[in-house]
């Protein structure tokens, strides 16, 4: 499977998990200025607000990326 989207997913595809938090993204496609680079926007939750490191996880289509951490001051 080739690296990023290939072509425009439809956000009820994606599931963007932030800790405990279920989130669905308003956008996951193309970046659309820099070619081979996607983008996916998500609303963050006011209850993240203070969470410090959270585990950051990305699903496609049932296929899950791996973790990354971002903190969350």
């Amino acid at each position: 499977m080739a690296p990023g989207f290939a072509a425009p997913v439809p956000p009820a595809n994606v599931v963007v998990k932030a800790g405990n938090i279920e989130i669905h993204p308003t956008y996951a496609g193309p970046q659309g200025e820099l070619p081979g680079l996607d983008q996916i926007n998500i609303p963050l939750s006011l209850s993240l607000r203070g969470a410090g490191l959270v585990s950051i996880t990305v699903t496609v289509d049932g296929a899950a990326s791996n973790a990354v951490q971002i903190l969350i001051p």
